[in-house]
């Protein structure tokens, strides 16, 4: 069963400069992508593709522009705040940034279920300590400040309160990015055993694709707002189709193959406002033909995967 369901997503700013002409720039365009519940959807690309656009958008930190976004085939305009907040939360990236400074561990834990103002304090305080004891903290901590725990620590207390109100989705925006090496693997592993016990969907988002092999089932690889390729997380490790994708693949060693056939990329990510026609990839692929530039390139089915690409 498909527990979300994104039909055509776009997300356009207007940006604003003194002395210059207003520009749109397209930071999402057309997602369609459907999630099966319990199952880990990855979404990887460089900086600047638009995952953590399509992450605020999807926990309504930004409005969309265009397109539809359903849960259980009920459209997001359909849920009340409470429900939605009671359906998707989000573990953000930096765990140094994400949790306020002025409170303790409880409270920031806490917050939620205050909020919702439905319980007494005891019930709470019981909640929030069998919470911390699921993701491998002490209770000894609670009443510590951010300041006062390690990365590893603190992405554990941002990925307890996002747990407390029992949400069905959980986005993950880069989560292990800002931790050394030697914690990555820890909380990555604690992600994978709390999604069995909660019976949790994960939106996963990363630029790397070694985190993804090991968290995803499925993989969507984004560049400048599109999705260019989407399939099982077999097919975009051991056999890409889309030339970004086999640009990302060559470029993580301990996943490349030797036997994978290799693609030179050409220049730099593009000016994302000089984009208007034609493949995004254009600029800097060397399979590139005229074609590519002039006709629009949209997902399809190729190989039991979606490509965006008119050359392979």
């Amino acid at each position: 069963m498909n527990i979300i369901k994104i039909q055509n997503l776009s997300k356009t700013y207007l940006i604003k400069k003194l002395f210059q002409s207003e520009k749109n720039l397209h930071a999402l365009k057309n997602i369609n992508f459907e999630i099966e519940s319990g199952k880990t959807f990855g979404i990887v690309g460089e900086s600047g593709c638009g995952k953590s656009t399509l992450a605020k958008v999807l926990t309504k930190l930004e409005e969309k522009t265009s397109g539809e976004v359903f849960f259980l085939e009920k459209p997001f305009e359909s849920l009340s705040r409470q429900a939605f907040n009671e359906s998707i939360q989000m573990v953000f990236q930096d765990p140094y940034q994400s949790l306020n400074p002025r409170k303790t561990a409880f409270q920031i834990v806490a917050d939620p279920l205050v909020i919702q103002n439905k319980l007494s304090r005891e019930e709470i305080h019981s909640k929030v300590e069998e919470m911390f004891t699921k993701v491998g903290l002490s209770k000894d901590f609670l009443s510590r400040y951010p300041h006062q725990f390690s990365g590893g620590q603190r992405q554990r207390i941002g990925i307890a309160r996002a747990l407390m109100l029992k949400p069905k989705i959980l986005i993950l925006d880069e989560p292990v990015s800002a931790l050394d090496v030697s914690i990555q693997a820890q909380v990555l592993n604690l992600l994978i055993d709390i999604q069995k016990e909660f019976q949790l969907t994960y939106i996963f988002i990363s630029h790397d694709l070694s985190v993804m092999a090991h968290m995803c089932d499925t993989i969507a690889v984004m560049y400048l707002g599109q999705i260019v390729e989407l399939g099982t997380r077999d097919q975009i490790i051991n056999d890409p189709i889309h030339p970004y994708t086999k640009m990302l693949m060559a470029s993580t060693p301990d996943l490349f193959k030797k036997n994978q056939q290799t693609i030179d990329v050409l220049g730099e990510i593009p000016n994302p406002f000089e984009i208007t026609k034609g493949c995004a990839f254009y600029s800097r692929c060397s399979l590139k033909t005229s074609q590519c530039a002039s006709h629009d390139v949209f997902l399809q089915l190729k190989n039991n995967r979606r490509v965006a690409c008119i050359m392979t």
